[in-house]
């Protein structure tokens, strides 16, 4: 991994891990702003890993960012819109892609004033947020995004974070019930019944549930950063 990212190795050396098996090594040749066009064309065509690490390449040929900015999948696009290099036509392009999208774009300092209009009048509440964080965002945005705020949408983010509060409760108590029956059923290892497939099975919906939990946990943390970049915005408006 070191040498695939590492912008002296010889092109031959990349042309042989482009082609390794661990699609980890292809990610990270994919990402390599020595990479030739040649094989850039090659990358383009492999799977989503491969094409999202090979879209943030700072020496990505502009006719390679003309075919990612319409990739199938929205994680390439995003990591596309949060590469320093693309052009006011890609940029305008992905002003109009989803929310995920956006958010990457939003934090592109090359984004020019004409698309950071555009994607304000298009942006929801994250993508302000990433937004106002740009560098180069131009004075007058930064000032409507701090208008376009008011109490009401204090309480409704408030709400919102109860509600994402539930649903963390909810998928922390499953979690603990399903990681409880696995360990439960460990207790029976020695029994005539024990089956190592159902043991598989219930550690399979402990993991399941404690990925879930934690998907429901940064919800939550997102829900409060919410909360405190709109009051930031309500207290820049007194000033």
């Amino acid at each position: 991994l070191f040498r695939s990212q590492n912008t002296s190795v010889r092109q031959e050396i990349l042309q042989k891990l482009a082609k390794d098996s661990d699609i980890d090594v292809r990610a990270a040749i994919a990402g390599n702003p020595s990479l030739s066009v040649e094989l850039q064309t090659t990358m383009a065509k492999d799977e989503p890993k491969v094409r999202k690490a090979l879209a943030s390449n700072t020496s990505l040929a502009s006719a390679l960012c003309n075919e990612l900015v319409t990739d199938r999948d929205s994680e390439v696009r995003a990591s596309l819109a949060g590469n320093s290099l693309i052009n006011e036509t890609i940029q305008a392009k992905l002003v109009q892609d989803c929310s995920e999208v956006q958010q990457l774009l939003a934090l592109n300092e090359s984004l020019t004033t004409a698309q950071q209009f555009e994607l304000f009048n298009r942006a929801d509440l994250d993508t302000k947020m990433n937004l106002f964080r740009n560098l180069f965002l131009n004075s007058k945005i930064k000032e409507k995004i701090i208008l376009s705020f008011s109490e009401a949408d204090v309480e409704y983010a408030k709400n919102d974070l109860e509600f994402r509060k539930r649903m963390e409760k909810d998928a922390q108590n499953d979690y603990e019930k399903a990681d409880r029956e696995y360990y439960d059923y460990l207790g029976k290892w020695n029994s005539f019944f024990f089956s190592e497939e159902k043991s598989t099975t219930l550690k399979n919906k402990s993991d399941s549930e404690s990925r879930y939990r934690d998907v429901r946990s940064a919800q939550v943390r997102v829900a409060k950063n919410r909360i405190e970049f709109i009051e930031l915005m309500l207290k820049k408006q007194v000033k």
